[in-house]
């Protein structure tokens, strides 16, 4: 209970500088959410971007959807390529509509069992002119299953090669806006709760035990700092639902499909325990300076 007081009277005092830097690390870490959402959705983007095959398989319609899937896996076990998922003729079906965005009548009265199913490849740059003359990718163009075979052209190891970089720089953004949050709500609980060191210091020679002076600070600082990433998630969560729609409208002519997903309740538990850590980890910091 008395630990409850001494914790309770710090935070009351000096409440302007409590607040101001319950603000300053609330809004760095929504920063930092922020950042991570952003660069979490353009991730999603360009995992589904690389859909966009280097190259094509369409299948005979004779070939059933576990052919294929084997197929597929055979396909993945050739060297040079990356990746071959199967796409099934509703599938297709379903991404024609979605090209076809507000023209999607033009697709009425076409059944989805009559599209071609298809198994698309994502190749090694450099692959693509040498892969079809392989002994392994000629055995299985003989076994009949093919109907014809697209490749694409040399923007698409170009645009993977300039979106991977653009990739790169977004996570670390994230990362460095995260650090710098992590740092400054660490420093800012030390040196907020350092203010009363004099105070602390005086009650040390007096007798007081070293939990006087450590435990009230830790305690204090782990309540403002964990406040502080419990307000940044709420406050992200609030601008993802007002914003985040718009932002992947404006963004759909030029990244169709991308979508920012909200934060995941795991993904917002942990950015309050690592919020409470700092905070519990500065006011032990200051603790101890005030018990020297």
């Amino acid at each position: 209970m008395a630990l409850l007081r001494r914790t309770i009277a710090m935070l009351g005092e000096q409440r302007r500088l409590t607040v101001w830097t319950l603000l300053v690390s609330t809004a760095l870490i929504t920063v930092a959410l922020l950042a991570h959402l952003g660069a979490n959705a353009f991730a999603q983007w360009q995992r589904a971007y690389h859909r966009g095959a280097s190259m094509v398989v369409y299948l005979q319609p004779a070939v059933d959807q576990a052919a294929a899937t084997k197929l597929a896996a055979d396909l993945t076990a050739l060297a040079g390529v990356e990746r071959a998922e199967y796409v099934s003729p509703q599938e297709s079906e379903s991404r024609l509509r979605r090209a076809l965005s507000g023209s999607e009548q033009l697709l009425d009265g076409i059944e989805p069992s009559t599209m071609p199913a298809s198994i698309e490849l994502v190749l090694e740059p450099g692959i693509r002119d040498v892969i079809e003359v392989s002994a392994p990718f000629r055995a299985l163009r003989a076994s009949g299953q093919f109907e014809d075979v697209e490749v694409s052209g040399e923007w698409s190891d170009q645009t993977s090669t300039t979106l991977n970089i653009i990739g790169l720089v977004a996570r670390t953004i994230k990362y460095g806006f995260v650090a710098i949050a992590a740092l400054v709500v660490l420093f800012a609980a030390r040196m907020r709760w350092e203010r009363g060191a004099p105070m602390l210091a005086v009650a040390r020679l007096l007798g007081a035990g070293p939990g006087y002076t450590r435990l009230p600070a830790a305690l204090a600082s782990l309540i403002v700092s964990a406040g502080a990433a419990a307000l940044a998630v709420a406050l992200t969560w609030l601008l993802h639902n007002q914003f985040a729609t718009a932002v992947s409208a404006r963004l759909a002519s030029s990244m169709v499909g991308m979508t920012i997903a909200p934060l995941e309740r795991e993904q917002a538990l942990l950015t309050i325990a690592v919020g409470a850590g700092l905070g519990l980890l500065g006011g032990l910091l200051a603790g101890d300076r005030a018990r020297r």
